[in-house]
């Protein structure tokens, strides 16, 4: 249904191996605006959520839907247009090293949209403001800090309005002071009706109180449990 964003319907992951985290009996419904807190445990590593959300891993059972659609019956083309709505930032973000940071920020708006380019550069100073950066940088992303840069990710995940919103322990390597602005752009998204995912394994996000409205899930020895 496209009045759902994201749905997993009974998902499973086993991954096979010690090393990498499996995660079985994973169902949920998010719709425009809802925000999902996941808490992982501190000791596993990051399950494949993102992964699966975006069509990239099949599950070992289940179904993925993301508007209304199963990946799995999308063709190339679609898929990658449909990826084109979704905003994420990854536990190990990539970064094209020929363009500056700010270039990068607003690759998807101009590769995915018939946007003019004066339009996208608006919305990247407005969100690059409202994250507390300041202006746009014109550093590449190897000469700018990782505290910095990581809030730039931040913000190239929110360009564009998408409908869905991937967040991977982006506190991770952030500056802590800079939680609640992760959150106001977070809460902005929602308004403008992205769905959105937040794995996370710090207290911190999990007990902020600007986001006493999300629903909340925990993975808890590799199973989804509903909170």
């Amino acid at each position: 249904m496209e009045d759902q964003v994201l749905s997993f319907d009974g998902i499973g992951f086993d991954s096979g191996s010690e090393h990498v985290s499996s995660i079985f009996d994973a169902s949920f419904c998010l719709a425009p605006g809802d925000v999902l807190l996941v808490r992982l445990a501190s000791d596993r590593d990051l399950p494949p959520v993102v992964d699966m959300a975006l069509g990239l891993l099949e599950p070992s059972c289940g179904t993925v839907r993301f508007m209304g659609r199963k990946w799995s019956e999308m063709d190339a083309f679609e898929a990658a247009a449909r990826r084109g709505q979704v905003g994420s930032v990854f536990e190990r973000p990539a970064w094209i090293s020929s363009l500056n940071v700010s270039e990068n920020v607003m690759l998807r708006e101009r590769h995915h949209t018939r946007r003019h380019d004066a339009e996208i550069v608006r919305e990247a100073e407005g969100l690059a403001a409202l994250a507390g950066l300041g202006e746009l940088s014109a550093l590449r992303p190897d000469a700018m800090q990782h505290r910095q840069r990581r809030v730039y990710e931040w913000v190239r995940a929110c360009m564009g309005a998408p409908k869905l919103l991937l967040l991977a322990c982006p506190e991770r390597g952030a500056p802590t002071a800079a939680l609640t602005r992760l959150v106001d752009l977070v809460k902005q998204a929602a308004s403008r009706g992205a769905a959105v995912v937040w794995l996370t394994d710090e207290a911190a996000v999990w007990t902020h109180k600007g986001l006493d409205g999300a629903k909340r899930s925990a993975i808890e020895q590799d199973r989804w449990i509903s909170l």
